[in-house]
């Protein structure tokens, strides 16, 4: 890679990671004053159940996106991650509904009501988005990498402050952070068609991909 060429890319990536980081932190200067204490409290229970859970929902395949040769392999370890996250999350939605209410006391699930139910789907989209980034990153489009973390942050922060405008409350924090994720995935994908293309979906070399 030339000089030129890695410092471009270095300053695209730079640029749209400090754009997307200063988002949440000038947005948290309204949130702040919009929103109660106690529906903090509660976000951060939501958000700490669903980024543990989507740590490991992948498997982590996602960070050996980068490692084959072809992009089509990259492909198909996207995939799979996806699709391992999709199962995890799903099994976990099903322990969500059979858990009984006094353990979900403890754990402090039954502190966002509903709203727990959220949870699989915000680490589904989490886990999703992370996959697409580092295929992304695969493919030196650093731009979409900048792009996606600026689309998620900035989704999240408008549709909380609005929320919170339409007095929604609670409901507007976690609304707002799956905004946010959806926001980035569709960035994402739109930006990634090579992965919907019939080759990659050859089911005996993604699994001879994943062996390896």
């Amino acid at each position: 890679m030339k000089k030129s060429s890695f410092a471009k890319d270095s300053l695209v990536l730079g640029v749209g990671t400090l754009i997307s980081g200063l988002i949440p932190v000038i947005g948290a200067v309204f949130l702040m004053k919009l929103y109660s204490p106690e529906a903090y409290g509660q976000l951060s229970v939501f958000i700490s159940y669903y980024f543990v859970l989507s740590t490991f929902s992948t498997g982590r395949y996602e960070q050996s996106i980068i490692l084959p040769e072809t992009w089509q392999e990259g492909a198909r370890l996207t995939w799979t991650a996806i699709g391992i996250s999709f199962l995890v999350n799903l099994l976990f939605l099903f322990v969500l509904l059979i858990l009984p209410a006094a353990i979900k006391t403890k754990i402090a699930l039954e502190a966002l009501g509903n709203y727990q139910y959220l949870i699989p789907l915000c680490s589904f989209l989490y886990a999703t988005s992370q996959s697409l980034f580092y295929y992304a990153n695969r493919s030196k489009n650093y731009k979409l990498m900048s792009f996606g973390k600026m689309a998620n942050n900035f989704g999240q922060v408008g549709f909380q402050i609005t929320f919170a405008v339409l007095k929604v409350s609670f409901a507007g924090l976690i609304i707002g952070r799956l905004a946010g994720r959806v926001f980035g995935v569709v960035t994402y994908i739109r930006a990634s068609g090579a992965i919907f293309q019939k080759q990659v979906f050859n089911f005996v070399e993604i699994k001879n991909t994943v062996s390896r």
